[in-house]
């Protein structure tokens, strides 16, 4: 066993980290404490590091088998382990083999498909911010005298990095978390790091360093206890039971204690409850409408894998009181910016979220015997109700969707692939009036689209908006797929307060576009060619 140290100074920085912003000063309505970043190597498309910030509003767009769903399943693949229960035996550190993946090996995860002879891995990674309770805690004796002083509460945020390395041990047959390093930065300021790695049923410490700290620290004796007391939990390090804080401790094992207690034990468990319980998916095949739907046994907000059990779900909470935001009866000047999350039935939600798309025909969910069965009424005839099979894929496409994000609580991060299929273009870009809204009331959505009609409005409401919020709210992701060997590149798009985007890609969503140029010009040129005849 052995541990190194870092030395590192403590500065107090003048301004804060971009992934640290203020959230008062954008006005988010979501919580301090919450899950801000996924980041990974190696995985899937990807074989550089990549960071993704989770936004209120995230759009991942490229064109076809570039990457785009490699981002979502890095989350889901984390919560599917999560989820799965821990024998504490020989058994997958990583769960990739539910019917939600399908992937038949752990290769196939790695980036460029490597033989299982090759040695390979992958890393994940997240980002929390916490607000940690240190008043009476002489940890970082200046570090914290500062924390505590700060006047806004806002202001008291530590971000937490967690990156885990996953391999397969040839010996076990299995994949391991061969590595896990955690750090934590207060603004600009660095806190504590731990680098440790598996040894049976425990952790076996590799690095440690923990604020100012610049002595050399040698004593086995107390490695040996904090290595017993760290446990495999999955892939996160938790301790056996609160040790006995006595003031004749060694400073190493009271610093390693405190860091741990204060600061990555809070975190660890913040983010297994965002991965758990707060992160809900709605994949893009969803079924077509049905006559009648069938009851399932369903657990949450488990729509099913074509979304067949969310009309289900509607009829079971039709009553129940959720957040959303009020929308007006003329949507002519609606602005997202100007709304306000409150609380309201689900059927009137659901009948909000509707109008938002352009759907204005009215809802109504029934139960009749062991089955379900949802009918709107007509436009035509307002007191006359049809089965939702008679009215085309539209609204059954998108009632998975409005389902999972009108029951789900505030601070969930809701991910949804290709929300526009069967879609008409004005419902499109009522998509993105209802993901502002759901971030108006509190939700995150990370989306994968094709849609420019989901995009250009949310570029709208950005531009519309005086206050100038949109503009920290929306972050769109272009991704490049891979080429010559190397993998897929996410960039960021740049988009300002007017809602242009200044690096918008030219092969990216831009068909439209190039197709009325093409049009123009073809018809000027036809003009030009029918007045000589």
């Amino acid at each position: 066993m052995y541990l190194t140290k870092q030395t590192v100074s403590m500065i107090m920085p003048l301004k804060t980290q971009e992934s640290e912003m203020s959230l008062e000063s954008n006005n988010y309505p979501l919580s301090e404490q919450r899950l801000t970043q996924v980041h990974f190597e190696s995985f899937k498309a990807f074989e550089q590091r990549v960071q993704v910030d989770l936004n209120p509003v995230t759009l991942i767009a490229g064109v076809n088998s570039g990457g785009k769903t490699s981002i979502l399943q890095s989350l889901l693949l984390a919560r599917q382990t999560l989820i799965t229960p821990y024998r504490q035996t020989v058994e997958n550190a990583l769960k990739y083999d539910s019917e939600l993946f399908g992937f038949a090996s752990f290769y196939e995860l790695i980036f460029g498909n490597p033989l299982p002879n090759d040695k390979g891995g992958i890393q994940l990674g997240f980002t929390v911010q916490i607000k940690p309770q240190l008043a009476s805690n002489s940890l970082f004796p200046k570090w914290s005298d500062y924390f505590n002083e700060l006047p806004a509460e806002s202001e008291k945020v530590v971000c937490v990095d967690l990156n885990i390395q996953f391999n397969y041990d040839d010996k076990q047959q299995i994949v391991v978390a061969s590595q896990i390093e955690m750090s934590a930065h207060f603004r600009q300021s660095h806190c504590g790091s731990l680098i440790i790695e598996p040894q049976g049923e425990t952790w076996r410490i590799k690095q440690l360093c923990v604020g100012d700290i610049e002595q050399e620290i040698n004593d086995e004796n107390w490695i040996n206890l904090v290595e017993q007391r760290l446990s495999v939990d999955r892939f996160m390090p938790v301790l056996k039971g609160q040790p006995v804080w006595t003031s004749d401790m060694p400073k190493p094992e009271r610093l390693f204690y405190g860091m741990f207690i204060s600061i990555f034990t809070p975190a660890l468990a913040l983010l297994r409850e965002e991965l758990e319980k707060r992160l809900f998916y709605v994949g893009p095949l969803r079924s077509a409408p049905q006559r009648y739907y069938l009851r399932q046994s369903v657990v949450g907000l488990d729509v099913g894998t074509s979304g067949e059990a969310a009309v289900q779900l509607l009829y079971e909470n039709w009553e129940k009181s959720v957040n959303f935001v009020s929308i007006p009866d003329n949507l002519e000047n609606f602005r997202p910016a100007q709304t306000e999350s409150t609380s309201m039935a689900l059927k009137k939600a659901v009948r909000q979220a509707l109008r938002l798309l352009g759907m204005e025909q009215l809802l109504t969910v029934k139960k009749q015997g062991e089955s379900y069965e949802a009918l709107l009424s007509l436009l035509s005839k307002p007191q006359t109700d049809v089965s939702i099979v008679e009215v085309g894929f539209g609204v059954s496409q998108i009632l998975p969707i409005i389902a999972v994000s009108l029951l789900s609580p505030v601070n969930s991060l809701l991910i949804f692939e290709q929300p526009e299929i069967h879609l008409h273009p004005r419902a499109q870009a009522g998509l993105g009036e209802f993901f502002l809204c759901l971030a108006r009331s509190g939700r995150r959505v990370l989306v994968e689209t094709h849609s420019d009609h989901l995009i250009n409005r949310l570029r709208r409401r950005i531009a519309e908006d005086k206050s100038n919020h949109f503009e920290n709210w929306v972050n769109i992701l272009f991704v490049h797929p891979p080429e010559n060997g190397r993998g897929a590149v996410v960039e960021k798009g740049r988009i300002d307060r007017y809602g242009q985007i200044e690096n918008w890609p030219p092969s990216f969503l831009a068909e439209s576009a190039n197709d009325a140029r093409a049009i123009m010009l073809a018809a000027s040129t036809k003009r030009i060619e029918d007045r000589k005849q």
